[in-house]
């Protein structure tokens, strides 16, 4: 087992980034994220490349973040931090849903493969269904839409 956060493979013009952290999920930390998005925006410009697949080492595809390791030393992170790390959890994503390769995300021990647009459909439902109020279910519509939201301020 590689104490990589994230392993990278290429093979007949497919590239498969693997996140590795399986004793957390594969929640996604500041290293990991980071990582993955060198990763990625090198694949994007890379015409050796065709199709990248997104998976998961161990028994899950992405926990989301890494809750356990957010705070340092004890200490809650600064405003800005928080805001840097939003940011970059941020671009991650973007990169995911509008490269221009196609993009699979899989698990092959949860025997799940889908596009990332069904992953992230996905990922809106199971918010939608948790109580988000009607602006947040806008933006996230909106963003799957490609289209500017229409909030309500509810």
């Amino acid at each position: 087992m590689s104490d990589q956060p994230i392993l990278i493979q290429v093979e007949n013009k497919v590239a498969t980034l693997t996140f590795n952290r399986p004793d957390k999920l594969n929640a996604l930390n500041r290293e990991l994220v980071t990582q993955s998005i060198a990763c990625l925006k090198q694949w994007s410009r890379d015409a050796q490349i065709g199709a990248i697949v997104v998976t998961g080492s161990g028994r899950a595809f992405c926990a989301g973040g890494d809750v356990g390791n957010m705070a340092k030393d004890g200490q809650p992170p600064s405003l800005e931090e928080q805001i840097d790390g939003l940011r970059e959890a941020q671009e991650l994503s973007w990169l995911l849903y509008n490269m221009p390769k196609p993009t699979i995300a899989a698990n092959v021990n949860q025997a799940m493969d889908s596009d990332m647009r069904s992953l992230l459909d996905r990922e809106a439902e199971t918010h939608l269904r948790y109580g988000q109020t009607e602006d947040h279910q806008e933006g996230v519509r909106a963003f799957l839409e490609k289209r500017p939201p229409n909030f309500t301020c509810r």
